[in-house]
């Protein structure tokens, strides 16, 4: 019987995720950084810029079988694909130029 089934995306599925999703974090940054500027008036650069991302599955919580369940009783596993969430968090600075 099985008890816990686990999928994650293969290892390229994953990082393309990762990859568009820094793309799209670091133009939401410029992007931000722009209206900054324009609203004061004044060029910008970036000063510093930090990229994180983290692609890891989800946690599932350990399921175990109860004893009293035979593998009769036990209902077929539904198996289907499911969704996986990457995160790519950007933080920086910008400085403000004369």
């Amino acid at each position: 019987m099985t008890a816990n089934v686990s999928m994650i995306p293969a290892p390229e599925t994953r990082k393309k995720a990762e990859n568009d999703a820094t793309v799209d974090a670091i133009a939401a940054f410029k992007s931000r950084a722009k209206l900054i500027a324009d609203t004061l008036g004044k060029p910008y650069r970036i000063k510093q810029l930090s990229v994180s991302s983290n692609g890891r599955a989800p946690a599932m919580p350990m399921m175990r079988a109860a004893a009293a369940f035979s593998s009769a009783d036990a209902a077929p596993m539904p198996m289907e694909g499911g969704e996986t969430q990457i995160t790519t968090n950007i933080s920086g600075q910008i400085e403000l130029v004369e």
